[in-house]
Order: C-alpha cells, then sequence, then structure tokens
C-alpha cells in the first residue's frame, strides 16, 4: 500500500513538469505495490493457510523478501535515476541537493527580462527520496578537485 502511496506524488509533480520518466517511474512503483499488495493478501487468507504453517511465520517470510527486494531497488535506483554530476542549484529553496533527477528539466529564471535555463536542474521528489544515498555516496566517494573546480566556475562551491 505504501508504494502506491507514494508513487501518487511523484506522478503528480512529473505531469506538472511535464517529465515523462519520472510520470513511467511513479506508475512502475504503483504497479509494485499493487503486485505485493495482492501478494501480501493472499498471504493473509485462511484458506491459502497451510495446516502446519501460521499466518505469522507466512508474514515473516513474505517480509523476509520483500525488505532486501525493496532496499536493494532503493540504492539500484539511486544509480539509475540520480546524476551525481549535476547537482541542484546552490541557492535552493530550502536545502542542496549533491545530485539532482537524471530526466528534471532545467530551472527557468522568469523574473529576468528574458527568462532562461539556468545550468541547474529542477529539484524534484527524487531528490528527497535519495538524500540519505547522497549523503552515504558523497561522504564516502568525494567529488574529485576536477569537479569540484567545474561546480566552483558554475557556483556551487563558494
Amino acid at each position: 500500500m505504501a508504494l502506491m502511496v507514494v508513487s501518487v506524488s511523484p506522478l503528480i509533480e512529473g505531469v506538472f513538469l511535464f517529465c515523462f520518466a519520472e510520470i513511467g517511474i511513479a506508475l512502475i512503483l504503483a504497479a509494485t505495490g499493487w503486485w505485493l499488495r495482492k501478494a501480501a493478501t493472499n498471504l493473509s487468507g485462511a484458506e491459502v493457510l497451510m495446516p502446519h504453517q501460521s499466518l505469522l511465520a507466512r508474514w515473516l517470510r513474505f517480509s523476509a523478501a520483500a525488505v532486501p527486494i525493496v532496499l536493494i531497488a532503493y540504492v539500484l535506483g539511486y544509480f539509475a535515476f540520480m546524476d551525481r554530476r549535476s547537482p541542484t542549484h546552490p541557492a535552493g529553496a530550502f536545502k542542496r541537493f549533491p545530485s539532482s533527477f537524471r530526466w528534471a528539466p532545467r530551472e527557468w529564471v522568469g523574473k529576468a527580462t528574458v527568462a532562461y535555463a539556468t545550468p541547474w536542474k529542477e529539484t524534484t521528489l527524487w531528490n528527497v527520496i535519495y538524500d540519505p544515498m547522497d549523503r552515504l555516496w558523497f561522504r564516502f566517494f568525494p567529488r574529485t578537485r576536477a569537479e569540484e573546480e567545474r561546480l566552483r566556475a558554475l557556483g556551487y562551491y563558494k
């Protein structure tokens, strides 16, 4: 159920940002949540229980498989979805993120006389979801000096 609920926010964000990759990912999350919900409901039915297995044992077996699968999908998703070479805007609304969603559109400055795209990508829900992985990744694998200089030229580092 949680995956289906969590998929609503990226779906809405993807629709408003016209980001088809985010819409697709949200639909995949919803489908996975639906499948896991169906699998869990099958476990709770009394007619499905074997005489030698209790409901608790079946739920523990299901959780023992589901939790590692979700964790592995989270870590693999970080490498597939997040661009670790391009951080979000240095003056982010509430937080800087060291990486950005790979298919996020560019931020626009609309208050200028002529609107223009910045070199930074929009901050999306994926930045928030993968913030713990960002912190872990950049703690153990910091940016190279060349990457820091490239970002410093864009104004990321002070």
